[in-house]
């Protein structure tokens, strides 16, 4: 994923930027993006969607809101509390990921194998490149889980093509975010 040669991309601690004809302008919408990359593998389509997605910058985005799935094999036994906000967030979400730090959306192995939690799966076709992976959000009544297929355009367009809502109960943190 590589912005096109005229623009300049830079992620902040809270907003990501792109610059076009000396204006800054707040990238806050998953479709914002549209038009400024060129996306030319599924290496960086898988690498887009991350960036929606990843506990780091899942927050960034007011469209969407969910966390990519991973497996991590130890964590807390008690999660930060519901009403956090992003400081604490970001503080529990370091890029080091250690063991014992409760990470969002993170699963432990039973928790993976209850779920038949898959890596990504990416494939090309004719519009760009579509994305297959277990997602989690925050909803009225409790965390859910997704099995989401997303299409990734190669000029950085974005769309979700289905979410489906895995009926198992699985506990697994996403953040409130404001």
């Amino acid at each position: 994923m590589s912005p096109k040669s005229w623009v300049n991309r830079q992620e902040f601690e809270r907003a990501i930027l792109i610059q076009e004809d000396n204006l800054w302008r707040v990238v806050e919408r998953s479709g914002d993006l549209d038009g400024y990359l060129e996306i030319t593998s599924g290496t960086q389509a898988l690498e887009f969607v991350r960036l929606l997605s990843s506990p780091q910058t899942f927050y960034l985005w007011k469209d969407l809101g969910f966390v990519e799935l991973t497996i991590q094999e130890s964590r807390p036994v008690e999660r930060p509390g519901d009403d956090d906000g992003k400081e604490e967030h970001r503080a529990n979400a370091s890029d080091s990921n250690l063991p014992g730090e409760f990470v969002p959306g993170a699963l432990t192995p039973e928790q993976a194998k209850a779920l038949d939690f898959r890596p990504p799966e990416v494939r090309a076709d004719a519009n760009g490149f579509l994305v297959t992976r277990f997602v989690a959000k925050r909803e009225p009544g409790g965390n859910q889980v997704f099995r989401m297929t997303e299409r990734v355009t190669r000029s950085g367009g974005y769309e979700i093509l289905s979410a489906f809502k895995l009926e198992k109960n699985v506990d697994v943190w996403v953040p409130r975010v404001e």
